[in-house]
């Protein structure tokens, strides 16, 4: 039986192009880069609810923002470290209410759903 910690990265607006693809990998995903401005010394580890009608989905995951930017989206990984490029990209997603500005002192809430 597989088990791994999660963590939760933020998707950047800066050299964003052609978004998440099929293939992308921790190592290698051209059409964007992590951002990382935010105080939390890690990816921040989602908590999950139960399963119900086929998704999971995790409670709200803050991000304490230390920097202005523009937050696309979010991605799972089963890697802490922010920047890092090893372990295993579950998934990757722009935001389903668009694009988010953030500036420093702000925290950013995410919640991630997986669905079959």
């Amino acid at each position: 039986a597989y088990t791994a910690a999660w963590y939760l990265g933020l998707i950047s607006l800066t050299s964003y192009t052609t978004g998440p693809a099929v293939g992308d990998t921790m190592a290698s995903h051209t059409g964007w880069v992590e951002d990382q401005g935010y105080s939390n010394s890690t990816r921040v580890a989602p908590a999950f609810g139960a399963a119900t009608g086929g998704s999971k989905a995790s409670t709200a995951t803050a991000f304490n923002i230390n920097a202005t930017t523009t937050i696309k989206g979010t991605f799972l990984t089963t890697i802490s470290t922010k920047g890092g490029t090893t372990g295993i990209l579950y998934s990757a997603g722009l935001f389903t209410g668009g694009d988010k500005a953030v500036a420093s002192g702000d925290t950013l809430n995410v919640t991630y759903t997986a669905s079959v």
